[in-house]
């Protein structure tokens, strides 16, 4: 995300003497940033309703902290010469449901498209399925990221 701006003077504070975040230049680029988001299929419209980042943060990030290790798992599951597909199944199930929770459109496809796929007990595909699940969450993960940072400038702007 770019965070140039425009060389015009900042618009003047309100008249108490302290400027909001929802004033702040910068909104309007994480806006169009979240917009691409969703139409590129990341984000959904639960992710709007996250859309008080600066108090829902601690979801994003508790999601992101639940996600890693159920990925590690599932990633050693699958590297054991007998696949626990249940085990598999109930990991995806778990990530997915996370995942819709925060917005995160495309990785809840990808962890049910996986978790399909264990029904059929085939340890061959999942790897490839594992591998698409783990592109979607880094690129949600970065993109929550990249958006809570904009946020914590914006405030920390606010607060000056």
């Amino acid at each position: 995300m770019s965070a140039s701006t425009s060389s015009s003077a900042p618009a003047p504070a309100p008249a108490s003497g302290s400027s909001t975040a929802s004033d702040h230049p910068q909104r309007h680029m994480i806006r169009k940033f979240i917009q691409a988001l969703r139409e590129q299929g990341f984000l959904d419209d639960n992710f709007n309703n996250q859309m008080n980042l600066h108090e829902n943060r601690n979801s994003l990030a508790t999601f992101c902290g639940d996600a890693e290790p159920k990925l590690d798992r599932v990633e050693k599951l699958l590297a054991r010469e007998t696949v626990e597909f249940d085990t598999v199944s109930n990991l995806m199930e778990s990530l997915k449901t996370k995942a819709a929770g925060v917005g995160g459109k495309r990785l809840s496809t990808a962890c049910a498209e996986m978790q399909d796929l264990c029904t059929d007990n085939n340890a061959e595909p999942l790897q490839e399925a594992y591998r698409k699940v783990t592109w979607e969450y880094y690129v949600l993960r970065d993109c929550f990221h990249h958006i809570l940072q904009a946020e914590r400038a914006i405030q920390m702007s606010t607060e000056e």
